[in-house]
């Protein structure tokens, strides 16, 4: 009897140790939800505890890296923003070019360190990085906010938090308003030979007009664009200085954004949208390395939410956020939008980089 009792007494403490086990590792009771643990899980979880989960873990990780393309005076205000709500997290910054981030991030990734925890850039460089599988997809409740054209519904690999749209700029003691040309087409009247100038390097907004109009009159189009023996410059800015100073009138190719803070300076220029209107994204996605995926998951959730987008907003960016104060609205008020693809145009990139030289540059 006594080693019958013993028994049971043992084989009930396995029962309540295998109990207390599961209930702390095991399924959310509620939820049925198995709390995360690898890096892909974290990114991916949305039980009702996430918020808290991502704050824990975070005040463990202590800090993380985040890369992008954003203006360093924007971007470190938002991670001022970021710090203050977070108190216990430190942001470690690296800010370049689209194209530097990346053969950063490749470079880091191939030598086994992996150092970004979170990437923010244009969309063209973001497809490289998911051509190469070093990208996760991930969740935030802040994503059903935006819509659908603005993330990746499908696969969750990304979430735009900035958009930057294409548009004609004149000099304003050149030209009137009423006289600047006010469709594509109105560009090839004869009137504006040897006066229109163009980026150098513009193959993004041209791959995308192609695509919308089709090979035949794309190729009719840009041809006799090009035989208006366009002003070719490198940059944007650089293009604004050349036409605010008066070496051309009009710029066919430039940034809305860009513009409007050139003329916020005092520049004489000013900027209108073409039908349709070429607007490229700037996703946001969450590396396959992260090393602190807690702190990364709560930063992604305020970059794209209301209060770091209100900010960037009344700066001169064109904040992703339907409900972000972007000043000035006409900025967001694009009537006929067109949003490059990456995922279409980089198999075709060589040739549409070949077309636009033979078109327009004459090279």
């Amino acid at each position: 009897m006594k080693q019958f009792h013993s028994k049971f007494s043992s084989l009930g403490a396995i029962i309540l140790f295998l109990l207390i086990f599961t209930y702390f590792t095991g399924p959310d009771p509620v939820m049925g939800k198995s709390k995360p643990t690898t890096t892909a899980e974290i990114a991916l979880y949305d039980g009702p505890d996430r918020q808290q989960i991502l704050e824990e873990g975070a005040k463990k990780e202590k800090a993380f890296v985040w890369y992008t393309s954003m203006n360093k005076q924007w971007s470190s205000v938002v991670i001022k923003m970021f710090e203050k709500k977070y108190p216990f997290l430190k942001t470690n910054l690296y800010r370049a070019s689209s194209e530097d981030v990346v053969q950063r991030y490749v470079a880091e990734v191939r030598g086994g360190r992996g150092g970004a925890d979170a990437l923010s850039l244009g969309s063209g460089e973001f497809q490289n990085l998911l051509d190469e599988k070093l990208l996760i997809p991930y969740y935030s409740p802040v994503g059903k906010e935006y819509p659908d054209n603005f993330k990746d519904v499908k696969n969750k690999f990304w979430i735009t938090n900035r958009i930057n749209a294409f548009a004609a700029a004149f000099n304003t003691r050149m030209l009137k308003e009423s006289e600047i040309p006010k469709t594509y087409a109105d560009f090839l009247d004869p009137k504006w030979k040897n006066k229109i100038a163009v980026e150098a390097s513009d193959y993004d907004w041209f791959a995308t007009l192609m695509q919308v109009w089709g090979e035949d009159r794309g190729k009719d189009y840009f041809q006799k664009l090009g035989g208006q023996n366009l002003h070719v410059r490198r940059g944007h800015s650089n293009l604004l200085n050349l036409l605010a100073a008066g070496e051309f009138p009009l710029v066919l190719t430039e940034y809305a954004y860009l513009t409007e803070a050139f003329k916020e300076r005092g520049a004489p220029v000013e900027w209108y949208y073409l039908a349709p209107t070429v607007v490229r994204l700037e996703p946001t996605g969450f590396p396959k390395a992260s090393n602190h995926p807690h702190a990364a998951m709560l930063f992604v959730d305020f970059l794209i939410g209301l209060e770091a987008q209100n900010y960037l907003g009344s700066h001169g960016e064109m904040a992703a956020h339907p409900k972000a104060k972007v000043v000035p609205p006409r900025l967001m008020q694009i009537e006929n939008k067109v949003i490059f693809d990456p995922e279409v145009t980089l198999p075709h990139w060589n040739r549409y980089i070949d077309l636009y030289n033979q078109w327009l540059l004459k090279r």
